[in-house]
C-alpha cells in the first residue's frame, strides 16, 4: 500500500497517535514529503501537542503551498509564550506573505501589530512600502508610512528617523503640502540648538520648492554648518563654526591658525567635513581637561573614546589622536596601564612587532562573567550583566551571574528602575518566579503611586513592563483603574482592562469615559478603536456620530505631550469611514448636515476625504445633495459669546455631570425599571441635541459689526426711527439677529418678515406694517451702537 494511502485511511478512522507515529517514522526515514508533514502537523494539533507541531509549522511557513497558514500558527504561538524575537521573525515573515497574495487588510493589521510591540525597522519599512508601490498601490504605501511616522512622533524626544520616513513619503507625493509642513516641523524640533535653523529652513523652501528633494538635500547640508558645529578642513585642522550669513552665502569659521575666517558657502560645501560632537577630535577641543584626567585614572576609556567610529585603530593615529595629552615618553607606561583595562572597556590590543593596534570586540561570556567583580562603576557592571544574560550560560556562569545580580540588587546606590529591571532579567535567566515576586514585594515596599506608574512607563522592554503592570495592578486595584484611565501605552492599557475585568465588570468606566471623552482622551480612543474592531460591544456607544465628531476634534487638538493628535489620526486612517457609515445609518438627516458642516472645516480631513464623506450622505439622503450649502446670519458679537460660552459649560459641566448620574443609577440594578438610568439617559440624549444644534448654528453665524453701514439706508445692524403716516406716532426698530433681545427697545431679527420689508429701503421711504395695519415711513437710519 502506497504509504500517503496509508496516512489516508489512518486520517479518516481518527487514531491520531498512530497517524503521528506512523508519519514521524516516515520523516525520520529522510522522507521530506510536504503531505507527511501536514499529517504529522494534522496530528500533533488534534492531540493538543502544539509544541511538537512547532518546528512541522516552521517548515510549512517557509514551503510554497499556503505558507501565510502556518506562519500565522506560528505568530500566534510564539506570541502566547511570550518570544518577542520569535514573534518578531514570523509578523515579517506572514506580512510579506499576505503582500504577495495582495490581501491588504491583514497586511494593514500586521503593520499595526508591529508598530505597537516596537517601531518597525526603517530598512523592513521601506522595503515593504517599495513592494507595495510596484502594486500601483501608492496611495496604500502612503497610509502605512503615515502610521509608522505617527508611531514615532509620539516619541520624546523625536527621534531623527522621522525625518527619513517623511522624505520617503515625499517620494510618493511631493506635492503633499502638510506633510512638506510637518517635515520643516520635525527638522525644527530636532536641531532646536542650532540658532540659525530658521534661517536655514527659509533658504531651503521646503514649502515652497518645486523640486523637495533638493530643498532636503540643501537644508541638510547647511544644518551641519549650525554655529558651534565643528569642520574639518585638509590643510587647517578642525574648525568651530562661529556664524552664518545667509544673505552673502558666507560662513565664518575658527581654525587654529585662522579665526573667523570666511568661506563662500557654496565652496564650503566642497571642502568641509562635517564633524559629530562624539568625534575624538572635537572631545579634545571641548573636554580636553577631562581627556587627562582619564590618563590617570582610566586610560583604557580613551582609547574606547576613540574607537567609537572604527573598528580599529593603529598606534600612529593612536598617538596623534593624544598628541598634547599623552607625550612621547609616557607612551609605554601608558599602553601598560591600557592592557589592564581594555578587556573591561570592550577592546582587544594586538601586537606586530614593537607596535601596537586597538580593536573593538564583543565580550565573550567567559571573559565577562571572571571580569565582571573587576569593573568598578557600577553602572557599566549592570550593562556588562545585561548583555551576557543574553547568552546561553553554562551552570557554573549562570551561578556567578546571579551572585552578581544579587550584590547589585543590594546595592543602595542603583536606581530602583535598574534594580527591577535586573530582576526581571533573572527572572528569566533562571526561571524563578517565586524570587520575582518577592523581589517585586521588597522593592516597591515604599514606592507612591506617581512612582510606580513611572516605573512601569520607563523599563525598557514591553514584557517587563506588562510583568511589573501585573504584580502592581493584582494587589492594587484601584491603581489600576487609574492606570488604565490615564497610561499613553495602548497596549499596556489593554493588559490593564484584563487585569480588571477578570475581577469584575468596567462597563461602567468605559461608559463614563465614552461620555465624557475630554477628561481621558487617550483612553476614549483606545476604547473607540475596540469597538470598531468588534472586540468591544456597539452598546458602550449611545451616537455613533459624536464618537466620529470626537476623533474629529481630537484631530486637531494640541495637548503638552502631542499625544492626542496622533493616536486620534490613526484611529481615524483605520475607521473613519467606517465610524462614518455607522453614524449614516443611525443619525437623523438634520444632525447629518451639522456633520458635513464640520468636516467642511477640519483642516486634518483632506479635501477628497471631504468629497468621499459627502458623496455617502447624499447616497443616504438623496435632498443634501441640493441643500448642504447653509446660508449664514448675523449676530452680535455679545450674543455669540454667549452662545459658545452655553455650549463650552454643557460640555464641561452639564454633560460629564450627567454622566455621572448615568453611572451611579446603572449601579441601582436593573435598568430596564430603573427611572433614575432612563430619566438621566433621556436628558444626555437632550443634552446631546442641544450641543449639535449649538454647533451648527454657531457654524453659520457671523458678527453683524462685520458689515459696512451705508448712511441713509436700512440694513443689518441699524437702527430705524419711523413716524406713522396717520398719527405721527414714533417708533424705534433695531434690526438685529435672531439671537438678539435688548430690554426696553423692539430688536427684530434680519430674518423676519418685517426686516424683509425694511431692508434695502431709504430714509424717506414708506412700507406697509401688515401685523400692525399700519403704513410708515421712514425718518432716520444710523448704525447700531452698543451702549
Amino acid at each position: 500500500m502506497d504509504y500517503k494511502e496509508k496516512l489516508r485511511q489512518l486520517k479518516e478512522k481518527k487514531v491520531w497517535e498512530e497517524l503521528l507515529s506512523t508519519s514521524l517514522e516516515l520523516y525520520k526515514q529522510n522522507n521530506k514529503d510536504r503531505y507527511i508533514i501536514r499529517m504529522i502537523v494534522l496530528a500533533c494539533e488534534k492531540l493538543g501537542k502544539v509544541d511538537d507541531a512547532v518546528p512541522f509549522w516552521e517548515i510549512l511557513a517557509k514551503g510554497e503551498n499556503r505558507p501565510e497558514e502556518f506562519s500565522k500558527k506560528l505568530v500566534d504561538y510564539y506570541k502566547k509564550i511570550n518570544k518577542k524575537d520569535a514573534w518578531l521573525k514570523w509578523t515579517k515573515r506572514l506580512l510579506l506573505q499576505v503582500l504577495r497574495k495582495k490581501d491588504f487588510d491583514t497586511l494593514e493589521d500586521l503593520w499595526m501589530q508591529l508598530i505597537d510591540a516596537e517601531p518597525i525597522d526603517k530598512t523592513f519599512a521601506f522595503d515593504i512600502v517599495r513592494k507595495i508601490e510596484s502594486l500601483e498601490e501608492k496611495d496604500r504605501a502612503f497610509t502605512l508610512l503615515d502610521l509608522l511616522l505617527l508611531s514615532f512622533e509620539e516619541k520624546k524626544p523625536v527621534p531623527k528617523d522621522v525625518l527619513d520616513i517623511a522624505k520617503r513619503m515625499l517620494e510618493i507625493d511631493g506635492a503633499d503640502a502638510d506633510l512638506r509642513k510637518r517635515l520643516e516641523d520635525f527638522y525644527r524640533t530636532i536641531y532646536s540648538g542650532c540658532g540659525e535653523i530658521e534661517n536655514f529652513l527659509e533658504k531651503a523652501g521646503l514649502r515652497r520648492s518645486e523640486n523637495v528633494k533638493d530643498a532636503v538635500v540643501l537644508l541638510e547640508r547647511l544644518i551641519d554648518f549650525c554655529p558651534n558645529n565643528y569642520v574639518s578642513h585638509r590643510n587647517w585642522g578642525i574648525g568651530k563654526i562661529h556664524s552664518v550669513d545667509l544673505l552673502f552665502n558666507k560662513i565664518f569659521i575658527d581654525f587654529p591658525t585662522h579665526p573667523k575666517h570666511s568661506i563662500n558657502l557654496d565652496m564650503a560645501f566642497n571642502i568641509l567635513t562635517p564633524m559629530e560632537k562624539d568625534d575624538f577630535p572635537v572631545i579634545k577641543i571641548e573636554k580636553k581637561d577631562y581627556l587627562i584626567s582619564l590618563k590617570k585614572e582610566n586610560p583604557a576609556h580613551l582609547i574606547k573614546l576613540m574607537l567609537n567610529k572604527d573598528e580599529t585603530i593603529t598606534q600612529e593615529r593612536a598617538k596623534a589622536l593624544l598628541k598634547e595629552i599623552v607625550n612621547d615618553d609616557e607612551w609605554s607606561s601608558f599602553i601598560e596601564k591600557v592592557k589592564k583595562g581594555a578587556k573591561s572597556e570592550g577592546f582587544e590590543i594586538k601586537r606586530k612587532g614593537n607596535k601596537y593596534s586597538f580593536t573593538r570586540a564583543h565580550i565573550s561570556k567567559r571573559l565577562s562573567i571572571d571580569s565582571i567583580v573587576s569593573i568598578r562603576n557600577y553602572r557599566d557592571r549592570i550593562e556588562a550583566l545585561l548583555s551576557i544574560s543574553k547568552e546561553n550560560l553554562k551552570p557554573e556562569e549562570k551561578e556567578k551571574w546571579v551572585v552578581s545580580v544579587e550584590e547589585m540588587l543590594e546595592n543602595n546606590d542603583v536606581a530602583l528602575e535598574k534594580k527591577l529591571q535586573l530582576l526581571l532579567v533573572e527572572t528569566e535567566v533562571t526561571g524563578d518566579r517565586k524570587r520575582l515576586s518577592d523581589g517585586f514585594e521588597f522593592l516597591l515596599k515604599d514606592a507612591k503611586d506617581k512612582e510606580k506608574l513611572l516605573l512601569i512607563n520607563h523599563l525598557s522592554q514591553r514584557r517587563y513592563k506588562r510583568e511589573l503592570l501585573q504584580y502592581i495592578g493584582e494587589k492594587d486595584y484601584e491603581f489600576l483603574g487609574k492606570f488604565f484611565l490615564e497610561t499613553s501605552d495602548d497596549w499596556l492599557r489593554g493588559h490593564s482592562q484584563k487585569i480588571l475585568e477578570k475581577r469584575s465588570s468596567i462597563k461602567d468606566l468605559k461608559i463614563q469615559v465614552l461620555q465624557n471623552p475630554n477628561k481621558n482622551p487617550l483612553c476614549f480612543l483606545y476604547l473607540a478603536e475596540m469597538v470598531m474592531k468588534g472586540k468591544e460591544k456597539p452598546d458602550l456607544i449611545d451616537k455613533p456620530i459624536i464618537l466620529f465628531e470626537t476623533v474629529l476634534e481630537f484631530m486637531a487638538k494640541k495637548d503638552e505631550n502631542q499625544k492626542i493628535r496622533p493616536r486620534a489620526k490613526v484611529v481615524f486612517l483605520k475607521y473613519g469611514f467606517d465610524m462614518y457609515r455607522w453614524a449614516l445609518e443611525t443619525s437623523s438627516k438634520e444632525e447629518i448636515k451639522v456633520l458635513l458642516d464640520i468636516i467642511k472645516k477640519e483642516v486634518t480631513v483632506n479635501s477628497e476625504d471631504k468629497k468621499v464623506f459627502e458623496r455617502l450622505a447624499e447616497t443616504k439622503y438623496h435632498s443634501l445633495k441640493e441643500k448642504t450649502t447653509e446660508e449664514f446670519f448675523f449676530v452680535t458679537r455679545e450674543a455669540i459669546k454667549k452662545k459658545q460660552s452655553e455650549l463650552a459649560h454643557l460640555l464641561k459641566v452639564d454633560i460629564p455631570a450627567n454622566s455621572e448620574n448615568i453611572g451611579k443609577a446603572a449601579r441601582q440594578g436593573d435598568l430596564s425599571e430603573n427611572f433614575d438610568y432612563i430619566s438621566a439617559k433621556e436628558k444626555q440624549r437632550r443634552l446631546f441635541d442641544r450641543v449639535n444644534m449649538l454647533k451648527n448654528e454657531l457654524a453659520k453665524a457671523r458678527p453683524i459689526e462685520e458689515i459696512t453701514f451705508v448712511d441713509g439706508e436700512v440694513g443689518i445692524g441699524t437702527c430705524v426711527f419711523l413716524e406713522d403716516i396717520e398719527k405721527r406716532e414714533k417708533r424705534e426698530i433695531l434690526i438685529l439677529g435672531p439671537w438678539d433681545s435688548l430690554p426696553h427697545k423692539e430688536v427684530i431679527s434680519h430674518t423676519a418678515p418685517l426686516a424683509a420689508k425694511l431692508l434695502g429701503k431709504k430714509v424717506g421711504e414708506t412700507f406697509l406694517d401688515t401685523y400692525h395695519k399700519k403704513t410708515y415711513r421712514i425718518v432716520s437710519v444710523e448704525k447700531y451702537l452698543k451702549d
